[in-house]
């Protein structure tokens, strides 16, 4: 049993490892000027979209735990869904999330 175990927990610890590498976004024909310029506008407009639905710059819900958890999503989920616009921008605009090269 423990020489079936040992093959098992490498794999799991090699895909640990792997997914903790770093990335950042690449375009074919692209410069560090034009990703720092195209990253910070995919920003502001997830923030401004994040914004008008009214996800930002409001405290949180006050809850009571007699009726159970606010309604909306939490601040963890609010940062999600905004990373989620900037990935999606940044692909619109060509690129892609790529390992650092060593």
């Amino acid at each position: 049993m423990r020489t079936t175990s040992l093959p098992f927990f490498a794999l799991v610890l090699a895909l640990v490892l792997a997914a903790c590498g770093q990335l950042e976004w690449r375009k074919p024909g692209g410069d560090g000027t034009a990703l720092a310029q195209d990253l910070t506008n995919c920003r502001l407009l997830a923030h401004d979209k994040a914004a008008r639905a009214g996800n930002i710059g409001l405290p949180p819900p006050v809850s009571d735990p007699r009726f159970g958890p606010p309604p909306g999503p939490s601040l963890a989920e609010q940062r999600l869904q905004e990373q989620q616009a900037v990935d999606a921008c940044m692909r619109g605009k060509g690129y892609a999330l790529v390992p650092v090269e060593k």
